[in-house]
């Protein structure tokens, strides 16, 4: 069921996210990720990592139909406002379920 899709996702991001205190639903079907140490190049391999995990849920449970996650990141060097930066990732998840779902892209935020 879709409930335990997002329990089993849940999961997976809480035991291999870096830091998974600062890991939220975000939404129905959303989760965010705020990694504040992390550099672009680093924020990106973890959301990989997070990704493939996440795909590997499907085929060790039959009862699952598959699983896949896209990521829209959004990374900032100077203050911006936490909503501009929500923004910044909502576009670039859009895009990334635009470009074929299940990928990482980076917004220029």
């Amino acid at each position: 069921t879709g409930d335990e899709v997002l329990r089993r996702v849940a999961q997976t991001l809480e035991a291999n996210a870096p830091d998974a205190e600062n890991t939220f639903r975000y939404g129905g079907e959303e989760f965010a990720l705020i990694l504040p140490d992390s550099s672009p190049e680093a924020a990106q391999q973890t959301a990989e990592r997070l990704r493939r995990a996440i795909g590997e849920l499907s085929p060790s449970d039959a009862a699952l139909p598959d699983v896949t996650m896209s990521f829209g990141l959004a990374f900032c060097d100077a203050p911006l406002d936490p909503d501009a930066l929500v923004r910044a990732a909502d576009a670039a998840l859009y895009e990334a379920k635009a470009q074929g779902r299940n990928r990482v892209v980076m917004s220029g935020a």
